[in-house]
């Protein structure tokens, strides 16, 4: 798509649901949300769609993915199974030291931007 909003194309065809994506700061990955058999998993994907890939595994429901300035991590909520509660979590893009964030702040919707600790 250019920046202007025209020359629209559909970059995925799988799942119940996927949405809610977010651009690294260089504009060359996509993060987003793909839901599935009831839960819901971050990925990415090359800007044109390509390289899809699992982030995040397992029974919680991750959601509102954002990246880090860096670019090499992203910042996402998660609510486990039967809860209610979310929680902060940051993973990097790869995949892995997954870990739940301890800051002084919530969850702010779909607009968050990637908190900063304090």
């Amino acid at each position: 798509m250019r920046l202007d909003g025209t020359n629209r194309s559909r970059l995925t065809y799988d799942a119940e649901y996927e949405g809610n994506p977010c651009f690294s700061p260089n504009g060359e990955v996509i993060a987003f949300e793909r839901e599935e058999h009831r839960r819901c998993h971050i990925w990415l994907m090359n800007q044109d769609g390509s390289s899809q890939r699992q982030l995040t595994v397992g029974c919680a429901y991750d959601k509102a993915a954002r990246f880090a300035p860096d670019g090499e991590h992203i910042w996402f909520v998660r609510r486990f199974a039967g809860s209610r509660v979310e929680y902060d979590y940051v993973i990097d893009s790869k995949g892995h030291d997954l870990h739940e964030l301890k800051f002084k702040g919530h969850y702010i919707g779909r607009d968050a931007t990637y908190p900063t600790a304090g």
